[in-house]
């Protein structure tokens, strides 16, 4: 089985652990800092070389990649090659990988992805390894999670260029106090917190903050606060900066760093 990644650049670091996990399990993966040199044309490499060759076209979508002109291209042919697939062998070809909260290209929205967002990366690796296999985890014990964390580009409020919202909120059970953190793919130039209705609702929410313990570093933004996180009202990080971004991990713990199990 042979696989063809599509990203954009910026998401090459997490692609790239994809890629390495894809390979431990003995699929060939093409990927284009593992296969171009300097001197290659992209055109050939790609589109005469590497999609025509694949089993599988595995489009990663985030918001640096669903404004790619490459990975637009590369759907694009992948798309007309599934057709092609689909009429001769009945195969899938194109399988969506979700990075990030973002918008579905049109061509892609019937189709089931493999979901990276609160899913530990294992997990999210395993799914996308029976999706290319085209091999169903059959009946299994689904464990219901009450955390959420949403992301959603914002206007720019402090001078930058590029702002996430950053929402932590809970399904039904609240949650007594946050202690967590928001890693970046690029230095930030703005972080700060605030509660406010839940599913980026009315935001602030007025009120005393009890226990607050901010650290802000090149690409992190770390905090502690006691207020209770409920269905109603979530915790959001603003994080802007002058370039666009990616969330490259967080974590949401309970006051005490308690993750849900």
């Amino acid at each position: 089985m042979k696989v063809f990644l599509a990203h954009a650049k910026e998401d090459s670091d997490a692609v790239k652990r994809v890629g390495q996990f894809l390979v431990s399990k003995g699929v060939e993966v093409w990927l284009d800092d593992w296969c171009l040199t300097p001197g290659d044309s992209l055109t050939q490499k790609i589109f005469e070389e590497g999609i025509p060759t694949a089993d599988r076209l595995v489009v990663f979508l985030s918001l640096f990649s669903v404004e790619s002109n490459w990975v637009e291209r590369e759907l694009a042919t992948g798309t007309i090659m599934e057709l092609a697939e689909e009429k001769e062998l009945g195969v899938k070809f194109v399988i969506p990988v979700l990075l990030v909260e973002c918008k579905i290209p049109y061509m892609l929205r019937d189709k089931l992805y493999a979901n990276f967002i609160n899913k530990s990366f294992d997990s999210a690796c395993e799914e996308l390894y029976r999706g290319i296999m085209d091999q169903p985890s059959g009946p299994q014990e689904v464990k219901f999670k009450n955390r959420y964390i949403h992301y959603k580009e914002v206007a720019p409020q402090h001078g930058g260029r590029f702002t996430l919202l950053i929402e932590f909120g809970v399904e039904v059970s609240p949650v007594e106090g946050f202690n967590g953190w928001v890693q970046v793919s690029t230095p930030y130039k703005h972080a700060q917190f605030l509660y406010g209705q839940s599913n980026f609702g009315g935001f602030p929410i007025g009120g005393a903050y009890a226990g607050v313990i901010e650290v802000k570093e090149e690409t992190k933004y770390t905090l502690v606060v006691s207020n209770q996180i409920t269905p109603s009202t979530s915790l959001y990080f603003l994080i802007e900066a002058d370039e666009r971004f990616e969330i490259v991990a967080s974590s949401f713990g309970d006051y005490y760093g308690n993750q849900e199990v």
